[in-house]
């Protein structure tokens, strides 16, 4: 029965194109007018990274910082690059820890949303998720800076916060 051997192979070989070729791994998000937001993502590959988990089976921490983005798995991709730009200014945001932020090449670019912060600051926010292992982060923009603030799973503050930022 050779045929039973190349039609795995085959079968493998298509799962695998679509669950790694067929991924978007750099979007870009209209914010208004004048601003946008330019994601990117790799395959993530666990190489010389440290992995902490808890009995074994269960990881929190590469490289000893937490892992957000994951539903108890080791992630598929990270997320390499947020650029802001608003207006002639551009702003390369935080991405330490930021895990599976989105699934294949379904993005939905509705979970962000820039919004002054101060007098002449901004803050953006952001859902991310892959279908599992939601988080919220949120960056303030000031003058030429920029620092992350939030970066979480915890339900209640993505619940509160944030879906009252989304509402307001």
């Amino acid at each position: 029965m050779p045929f039973k051997g190349i039609t795995v192979f085959l079968l493998i070989s298509f799962v695998y194109h679509n669950s790694v070729l067929g991924q978007i791994d750099t979007v870009t998000v209209s914010l208004n007018d004048s601003s946008k937001v330019i994601l990117e993502r790799t395959l993530w590959d666990s190489g010389s990274q440290k992995v902490e988990s808890y009995e074994g089976r269960f990881p929190y921490a590469i490289d000893g910082e937490i892992i957000y983005g994951t539903d108890g798995d080791l992630p598929s991709s990270k997320l390499t690059s947020v650029k802001l730009f608003i207006g002639k200014e551009s702003y390369e945001l935080e991405t330490k820890g930021m895990f599976n932020p989105w699934f294949l090449d379904y993005f939905n670019g509705e979970h962000f949303i820039l919004k002054p912060y101060g007098i002449k600051g901004f803050k953006l926010l952001a859902y991310f998720s892959d279908g599992a292992g939601t988080y919220g982060a949120e960056w303030k923009i000031l003058e030429k800076s920029s620092i992350r603030t939030i970066l979480t799973n915890e339900e209640s503050i993505l619940f509160e916060y944030f879906e009252n930022q989304f509402r307001d």
